[in-house]
Protein backbone atom coordinates (compact mmCIF):
# COMPACT_ATOMS: atom_id res chain seq x y z
CA UNK A 1 0.00 0.00 0.00
CA UNK A 2 2.69 2.29 -0.65
CA UNK A 3 2.53 4.11 -4.02
CA UNK A 4 -0.98 5.23 -6.10
CA UNK A 5 -0.31 5.37 -9.89
CA UNK A 6 -2.96 7.13 -11.98
CA UNK A 7 -5.04 5.01 -14.09
CA UNK A 8 -5.14 5.21 -17.88
CA UNK A 9 -8.14 5.21 -19.62
CA UNK A 10 -8.68 1.93 -21.34
CA UNK A 11 -10.15 2.40 -25.21
CA UNK A 12 -13.85 2.29 -25.75
CA UNK A 13 -13.90 2.09 -29.09
CA UNK A 14 -14.20 -1.08 -31.46
CA UNK A 15 -10.47 -2.66 -31.69
CA UNK A 16 -9.06 -5.95 -31.93
CA UNK A 17 -7.73 -7.49 -29.23
CA UNK A 18 -4.81 -10.88 -28.33
CA UNK A 19 -7.51 -13.11 -25.69
CA UNK A 20 -6.22 -16.58 -24.63
CA UNK A 21 -4.29 -19.21 -26.61
CA UNK A 22 -3.33 -16.45 -29.42
CA UNK A 23 -6.21 -15.71 -30.82
CA UNK A 24 -8.21 -12.41 -31.78
CA UNK A 25 -11.45 -10.70 -30.79
CA UNK A 26 -13.03 -7.71 -31.94
CA UNK A 27 -14.49 -5.47 -28.77
CA UNK A 28 -15.97 -2.91 -28.32
CA UNK A 29 -19.12 -3.81 -30.39
CA UNK A 30 -23.06 -4.15 -29.45
CA UNK A 31 -22.70 -7.45 -30.16
CA UNK A 32 -20.09 -10.64 -28.95
CA UNK A 33 -17.31 -11.47 -32.16
CA UNK A 34 -16.43 -14.90 -32.29
CA UNK A 35 -12.68 -15.87 -32.20
CA UNK A 36 -10.08 -15.95 -35.00
CA UNK A 37 -6.68 -17.81 -35.39
CA UNK A 38 -5.51 -14.38 -36.96
CA UNK A 39 -5.68 -10.54 -35.78
CA UNK A 40 -6.03 -10.22 -40.12
CA UNK A 41 -8.76 -12.11 -40.06
CA UNK A 42 -10.18 -10.39 -36.95
CA UNK A 43 -10.36 -6.95 -38.52
CA UNK A 44 -11.80 -8.72 -41.54
CA UNK A 45 -14.74 -9.67 -39.87
CA UNK A 46 -14.85 -6.23 -37.81
CA UNK A 47 -15.02 -4.11 -41.22
CA UNK A 48 -18.46 -4.84 -41.88
CA UNK A 49 -19.85 -4.71 -38.33
CA UNK A 50 -18.65 -0.87 -38.05
CA UNK A 51 -21.71 -0.29 -39.91
CA UNK A 52 -23.75 -0.76 -36.90
CA UNK A 53 -22.39 1.55 -34.68
CA UNK A 54 -22.72 4.65 -33.69
CA UNK A 55 -20.60 6.89 -35.91
CA UNK A 56 -19.75 9.13 -32.18
CA UNK A 57 -17.47 5.38 -31.40
CA UNK A 58 -16.30 4.44 -35.03
CA UNK A 59 -12.56 5.33 -35.21
CA UNK A 60 -11.51 8.53 -36.72
CA UNK A 61 -9.09 10.70 -37.40
CA UNK A 62 -8.43 13.52 -34.55
CA UNK A 63 -5.32 16.05 -34.56
CA UNK A 64 -3.28 15.42 -31.08
CA UNK A 65 -3.88 17.52 -28.85
CA UNK A 66 -0.17 18.25 -28.01
CA UNK A 67 2.09 18.26 -31.47
CA UNK A 68 -1.22 18.42 -34.18
CA UNK A 69 -0.28 16.10 -36.21
CA UNK A 70 -3.38 13.97 -37.72
CA UNK A 71 -3.41 10.00 -35.94
CA UNK A 72 -6.47 7.58 -36.12
CA UNK A 73 -8.48 8.28 -32.91
CA UNK A 74 -10.45 5.31 -30.89
CA UNK A 75 -12.92 8.04 -29.60
CA UNK A 76 -13.28 10.97 -28.00
CA UNK A 77 -11.22 10.03 -25.39
CA UNK A 78 -8.04 9.09 -27.29
CA UNK A 79 -6.88 12.50 -28.12
CA UNK A 80 -2.98 12.63 -27.72
CA UNK A 81 -0.90 10.13 -30.76
CA UNK A 82 1.14 7.85 -29.39
CA UNK A 83 4.27 9.04 -29.21
CA UNK A 84 2.87 12.37 -27.20
CA UNK A 85 1.09 8.95 -24.94
CA UNK A 86 4.38 7.50 -24.49
CA UNK A 87 6.38 10.80 -23.88
CA UNK A 88 3.75 11.90 -21.30
CA UNK A 89 3.54 8.08 -19.98
CA UNK A 90 7.83 8.33 -19.09
CA UNK A 91 7.43 11.84 -16.87
CA UNK A 92 8.38 11.56 -13.48
CA UNK A 93 5.48 13.09 -12.52
CA UNK A 94 3.10 10.75 -13.59
CA UNK A 95 3.71 8.71 -10.25
CA UNK A 96 2.82 9.65 -7.31
CA UNK A 97 3.93 8.24 -3.92
CA UNK A 98 1.91 7.88 -0.90
CA UNK A 99 4.09 8.89 2.39
CA UNK A 100 2.77 8.09 5.61
CA UNK A 101 4.08 9.07 9.28
CA UNK A 102 5.73 6.85 11.33
CA UNK A 103 4.26 8.43 14.93
CA UNK A 104 1.89 11.03 15.43
CA UNK A 105 2.84 13.85 16.48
Amino acid sequence: MGELLPSTPRPTGPRVVRVGNGEFQAVGLPEISPLFPTRGAAEGWLRPQLAKVPASRRPQMRRCMCCRAAFKSEGFHNRMCTPCRNVAANDDTSVYRVIRPSKRG
